[in-house]
């Protein structure tokens, strides 16, 4: 019967820890702080991208990626962070824009070294009547994909970025827990 007592417990013991790592994998932090900031929009700060200027980095949100350029405008964004540390994701909406500014943004990130992704992702980032455009793109040992909703019809012209970030050169997996020794049961 003392068998089948420690069977038992070791048993109870593996669900626990089973149960333990699995709810580790399944929660993500949010960090719920937003950012928002106006940026200047000046006729003279436009350059050839469509009427339109790279946003300075003190515009952006704390700790956002400096790799990835954003269209000037009023930003606001924040970013949410994955279970494992190696991702974070960025989600931004620029307003404040002109009409043709969808196009700026897009000639931003193509001159800043991000390539069209030509079959696109199956994710519903953007509304049906946006316009939307996907980038992938790799700085040291960064990977981006950045999926861009244009909506600059009509009297509020918006651009929404989702902006991936996925740190190749990053390894915060933990180790797994160890099972604690077996009893002995005679023999």
């Amino acid at each position: 019967m003392s068998f089948h007592r420690g069977v038992s417990a070791i048993l109870a013991i593996v669900v626990a820890i089973g149960l333990a790592v699995a709810g580790c994998g399944s929660k993500t932090k949010h960090d719920s702080t937003k950012q928002s900031t106006p940026t200047s929009t000046r006729a003279s700060d436009h350059t050839d991208t469509g009427g339109a200027e790279r946003a300075d980095a003190a515009s952006l949100p704390a700790g956002f990626p400096t790799d990835v350029p954003v269209i000037n405008g009023h930003i606001e964004g924040h970013r949410e962070l994955g279970p494992l540390g190696g991702l974070t994701r960025w989600q931004l909406t620029v307003t404040g824009i002109d009409a043709d500014a969808g196009d700026a943004a897009q000639h931003l990130l193509l001159d800043g070294g991000f390539t069209r992704d030509s079959q696109g992702r199956d994710l519903e980032l953007c509304n049906a009547d946006d316009d939307r455009s996907d980038f992938d793109g790799k700085k040291t040992s960064v990977l981006y994909t950045i999926t861009l909703c244009s909506n600059t019809a009509g009297p509020n012209p918006q651009i929404k970025y989702d902006i991936a970030v996925i740190d190749v050169g990053r390894s915060e997996v933990a180790p797994a827990p160890s099972l604690p020794p077996l009893p002995n049961l005679g023999g």
